[in-house]
């Protein structure tokens, strides 16, 4: 309900790369000739794609509410659009 008080738990995926490595590797550029001449990049990723999953929590009033998505005006001004999926908990203020 727009206009109320609430406090929100949520997830969040972020990636679990280290922030020091670099998007693509040197060794994972590859270079070659395809039909019609045309140069073709190949790019080689190493291993699986990990994600981990993190919960915030944020407090503040529902500005808007769709079936989608809520939007959340924090305490200091700031409005943050969560998706109704990644919502985990949500508890109402009196």
């Amino acid at each position: 309900m727009t206009g109320q008080r609430e406090k929100f738990t949520y997830r969040v995926v972020r990636s679990s790369a280290r922030k020091n490595e670099s998007f693509l590797p040197a060794q994972g550029v590859g270079a070659g000739v395809g039909e019609g001449l045309a140069i073709v990049l190949n790019r080689i990723v190493k291993g699986p794609l990990e994600f981990r999953t993190l919960r915030k929590t944020v407090v503040g009033i529902v500005i808007d509410e769709t079936s989608d998505y809520v939007i959340v005006e924090r305490n200091e001004g700031r409005r943050l659009r969560i998706a109704v999926s990644d919502i985990i908990e949500r508890t109402k203020f009196a």
